[in-house]
């Protein structure tokens, strides 16, 4: 039976995925940082976050239907103990300060992107970090959202996810 709304059906962006890891490792390099892997059961994960926030309209680590993602993360990259980082967000807000914090932090090694687009253009990202063992900032490190080097990568990131005619691949439910 017809309810009078309409599904929506979420795509995903691997190009705009792909771009990001791309660029991720890019700024790593620059920075003088081991560059991170895209983890396949994370990156699964991500793009299932990602649709659910899509489909459920919301932005949130924790999921009305799915639980908390950290834990999800955990399980999904099969350890107990790893420091889990999570970034969430929608529209062109996805380029933010705990994404820019997480790229920089030298124990993170496996990454899991998911970038996914709702019917009306609008993105949603997730992005799971794993980081094996502790990370303090050295006291000469450069706030990393402040310095005109995190800035223009942060400002990329953003003109990417808003450039017109990237592929997007629908996801069935």
């Amino acid at each position: 039976m017809f309810s009078g709304v309409a599904r929506a059906t979420p795509h995903i962006d691997g190009e705009l995925e792909h771009d990001l890891m791309t660029r991720i490792n890019r700024e790593r390099a620059a920075r003088g940082l081991d560059p991170v892997r895209s983890d396949a059961s994370l990156c699964a994960l991500a793009r299932y976050h990602s649709a659910d926030m899509a489909l459920g309209r919301f932005v949130a680590q924790v999921s009305p239907r799915a639980g908390a993602l950290a834990e999800r993360a955990r399980a999904a990259a099969g350890t107990a103990n790893a420091r889990v980082q999570v970034h969430v967000a929608a529209g062109t807000d996805a380029a933010g300060d705990a994404l820019a914090v997480s790229i920089l932090d030298p124990a993170v090694r496996r990454v899991g992107v998911g970038i996914v687009s709702d019917d009306d253009g609008r993105l949603f990202l997730t992005e799971l970090a794993i980081a094996e063992g502790t990370y303090t900032a050295p006291s000469h490190a450069e706030p990393p959202v402040e310095s005109p080097r995190m800035a223009a990568f942060l400002a990329s990131v953003r003109r990417a996810m808003v450039a017109p005619g990237r592929d997007r691949v629908a996801l069935s439910r």
